[in-house]
């Protein structure tokens, strides 16, 4: 028989190893995706800075014209 939960009839089981390995290549996978999306996202964050803002923009459109 398996080991049992307090509160509950049916025995817990356990992880294989092969769970815990696909569980851990989600988790790298998931953690690669999010640290290039911070990346992206400090990337657009920075250039966005360096330029003017819409009105000065939207000015200077209307001056050239």
């Amino acid at each position: 028989m398996g080991v049992r939960s307090p509160g509950q009839s049916a025995p817990v089981r356990g992880r294989t190893m092969k769970e815990y390995e696909e569980q851990l290549a989600q988790l790298k996978k998931e953690n690669f995706n999010l640290k290039l999306r911070i990346y992206f996202l400090e990337e657009r964050t920075s250039r966005m800075g360096e330029c003017p803002d819409k009105e000065v923009l939207l000015n200077t459109n209307i001056e050239l014209k």
